[in-house]
């Protein structure tokens, strides 16, 4: 089954660190970074300029990255379709020390679907559920080893908070009605389809479900997102406090995965033996003489059932044990 990952944050400054890592992979409700352009560049690959910080961010090595692209609304001006001048121009725009500067989106694509089906995926997702809002979109595809061994391909979006006017200049306001809590369930309905959709263009019976474990009625505890840097610790042969947490929950999940087949397979038993039980009836009916048990009619069975209830009752007032 292809994994149901889709998380959203908002990227803010604050932080005296550059965690453009912690920016694209790590769970919170505000993300805060000393620059959205590093965090940029980090999806990116890219080696970008903070003219605010006099800084360049350079991940041009990143072997992961396999696709880039901006996407933004038909009337928006050339600038928003060059990284580095986009996320600077919101750098400069947004004053205040703890302000809001994009928004994130890291969403996992299926496996199952090849590079260029996941490309076109991703595209028209953001196109269908950002760009028709009127915001700017930068994207980002990266694929890396899983935990199987297998890879694992995602997409990375960063979304500007505030519309681009006609005029080609930024809102005078950042756009509050993006921020309405029932959105992200919307936009995660939308992937569910969509993904559904390409995986069944492609021909391939595996589909995606956005609901929780609890929801979908599954016996099982979801594992926490490692991180960027718990992953790489990993690799390298550390253990950490979320690996461990993880390796526990797969342990219990090993366990109710057992549990579960037991319990399927009692059923699966008993109800092997009532459908012998209405065959053999069933034939009792057709040719008696070719039944493996006798014809019984159902009103016998019911006498036959009374006697026996009457027998232990009796038995129960004179301190008899039946077994």
């Amino acid at each position: 089954m292809p994994n149901p990952t889709y998380r959203v944050h908002l990227i803010g400054r604050g932080a005296r660190r550059s965690s453009v890592g912690m920016a694209s992979y790590q769970s919170g409700k505000t993300l805060r970074v000393k620059s959205v352009v590093s965090a940029a560049a980090y999806r990116s690959g890219e080696p970008l300029h903070d003219r605010q910080q006099e800084v360049t961010y350079d991940y041009a090595d990143r072997e992961d990255v396999k696709y880039v692209a901006l996407l933004a609304p038909d009337h928006s001006p050339a600038w928003a379709y060059e990284r580095e001048e986009l996320w600077n121009r919101v750098e400069q725009r947004e004053q205040r020390k703890d302000s809001q500067l994009a928004r994130s989106v890291v969403l996992a694509l299926p496996r199952e679907l090849s590079l260029d089906a996941n490309i076109a995926l991703l595209k028209e997702h953001v196109h269908d559920t950002f760009i028709a809002q009127g915001m700017v979109a930068d994207i980002a595809v990266h694929v890396k080893d899983a935990s199987d061994g297998l890879p694992q391909p995602h997409g990375h979006i960063l979304l500007t908070l505030r519309e681009i006017e006609p005029s080609g200049e930024w809102a005078a306001r950042k756009n509050r009605e993006w921020n309405h809590p029932s959105l992200v369930g919307q936009w995660r309905e939308s992937w569910e389809q969509l993904q559904n959709a390409y995986l069944e263009d492609a021909g391939e019976d595996a589909r995606v479900c956005m609901a929780s474990y609890e929801k979908q009625g599954i016996n099982r505890v979801p594992t926490q997102h490692m991180g960027q840097r718990a992953w790489d610790l990993e690799q390298e042969g550390f253990r950490t406090r979320i690996g461990e947490i993880n390796r526990d929950i797969a342990q219990e999940n090993l366990m109710r995965g057992v549990i579960d087949t037991m319990i399927a397979s009692q059923g699966s038993r008993e109800a092997s033996q009532e459908r012998m039980w209405e065959q053999e009836w069933d034939k009792a009916i057709d040719a008696p003489e070719q039944a493996d048990m006798p014809l019984i009619p159902p009103d016998e069975i019911a006498r036959l059932d009374e006697q026996a209830r009457d027998t232990l009752e009796r038995g129960s007032e004179r301190g008899v044990d039946h077994v």
